[in-house]
């Protein structure tokens, strides 16, 4: 379904620099990310920023709180960079055959 019909308007990608890292921070901002629906996906990531999520919100006041009051709020988490997608030019598609 779309997301806009589902009162999502605003999709973006959030990356996730810590600040201390271990098992035991990873194991913990694993399960804050699994525990929130508006995070739809997560990767843990090589270069700059240790994880990359997709999360969709119903407006940027949601988004800023999901960011200030859930991410930010963890105690591993150093900083948060957000890009909010405009339009999508490609849709997802199958995995090369």
């Amino acid at each position: 379904m779309n997301a806009t019909k589902l009162g999502l308007a605003v999709q973006g990608f959030v990356q996730v620099h810590l600040s201390t890292h271990g098992p035991e921070h990873s194991s913990s901002f694993a399960r804050l990310i699994n525990g929130r629906a508006e995070i739809t996906s997560a990767w843990t990531m090589t270069g700059d920023a240790d994880y990359l999520l997709r999360v969709y919100c119903p407006d940027l006041s949601a988004l800023n709180s999901l960011i200030h009051d859930v991410l930010l709020a963890h105690p591993a988490v150093a900083r948060v960079q957000s890009q909010i997608v405009m339009d999508q030019l490609k849709r997802d598609g199958p995995l090369p055959t």
